[in-house]
């Protein structure tokens, strides 16, 4: 086969075909439902579980309050959970913005505060250990 012939080949090939513009768009598909799915499955959290110094303290998200802990000022709003204040150089704990959903955290690594939502979800793996 000469190249003049390789040429005219590729000419009279489509580049996509039907199929697969079918595979692409199916692709595409489970995607967005990979990335919507859990924001509409997510679980509200009841309660918020602090952890600082190996010490845990647990504050019920029903009331709203304004804790500081190890220099982060924790602020318990509406049922979400947030960083306001940060002394640590980086401040991501403050970026994070607010929690609510079951088994997110906020962490603060620099100040050596795990800040994690509580509660049941039909989604969590039973590991046995209580939370």
């Amino acid at each position: 086969m000469t190249d003049i012939d390789k040429i005219n080949s590729v000419k009279e090939n489509k580049p996509v075909r039907l199929l697969d513009l079918i595979v692409m768009v199916a692709v595409l598909l489970v995607a967005i439902a990979f990335a919507i799915i859990p924001l509409f499955t997510k679980e509200k959290g009841k309660a918020v579980l602090i952890t600082a110094d190996g010490k845990e303290s647990e504050y019920s998200l029903d009331e709203d309050k304004t804790l500081t802990v190890r220099g982060l000022t924790v602020v318990v709003k509406d049922g979400k959970v947030s960083v306001t204040e940060s002394d640590c150089p980086d401040g991501i704990c403050v970026s994070t913005g607010e929690i609510d959903g079951v088994g997110q955290t906020i962490v603060c690594l620099p100040e050596g505060v795990v800040i994690k939502i509580t509660g049941e979800s039909k989604f969590q793996a039973d590991t046995g250990e209580s939370v």
